[in-house]
């Protein structure tokens, strides 16, 4: 019987260690991938011109069309949620506690992001265009739009799912601000009421109601 509290321990260590691989797994993905959201971001930031000559090269819009959807205006709006994206996942991922809902969004933002790369490049295949870059990260590290730049966003896709997933799995800031409240009063609650152990059954005679 006194194996009991031990084995139940070494159960708890044990699941506790088998969780904490795939957070630690999920927060170098969120790193890694954060850096490239950010690098592709700051590549369109620093040559905006040279992006939107690349970015013109899939004859989406015209540079001088009016209204929210001018290819300038695509172009700040891409850079920008690029952007927001690979600081959430950079935040998520090196935050000291688990940044849970900052993270899934840059996860999310990111995904949507990635769908649209996967639209573009699959919409100037079909058009048999022959287009150098694919702005990925703006007129930067060009590559040509061909089948491997679509399996290469499925893969990034994928990896963002799985992190998503993973990030699923974390607590939230206020679960662990209450789990952490309810310790502290279960641990005081101890204090002023001490558990007395072997105590004689007789005793409840003497006691006073």
């Amino acid at each position: 019987m006194r194996l009991a509290p031990a084995l139940v321990m070494l159960d708890r260590r044990r699941s506790s260690s088998l969780s904490f691989v795939p957070q630690v797994a999920a927060r170098w993905g969120l790193v890694a991938l954060g850096l490239v959201f950010v690098a592709q971001g700051m590549g369109k930031a620093v040559d905006p011109d040279g992006y939107l000559a690349a970015l013109d090269a899939f004859h989406l819009l015209k540079p001088a069309a009016l209204g929210p959807l001018s290819l300038g205006a695509l172009g700040l709006s891409w850079t920008v949620l690029e952007l927001l994206a690979g600081v959430a996942m950079l935040y998520g991922g090196l935050a000291r506690a688990p940044a849970k809902q900052l993270a899934q969004a840059g996860v999310m933002l990111a995904v949507g992001l990635s769908f649209a790369y996967l639209a573009l490049d699959a919409g100037a295949l079909a058009r048999h265009l022959s287009i150098a870059s694919c702005t990925c990260f703006g007129p930067y590290l060009a590559q040509r739009v061909s089948p491997v730049a679509l399996v290469e966003e499925g893969f990034v896709i994928a990896l963002l799912a799985w992190l998503f997933a993973s990030t699923m799995r974390w607590p939230s800031v206020d679960r662990g601000l209450r789990n952490e409240n309810d310790a502290q009063a279960e641990a005081a609650r101890r204090f002023r009421h001490p558990v007395r152990h072997h105590r004689s059954p007789f005793a409840a005679w003497f006691t006073a109601p």
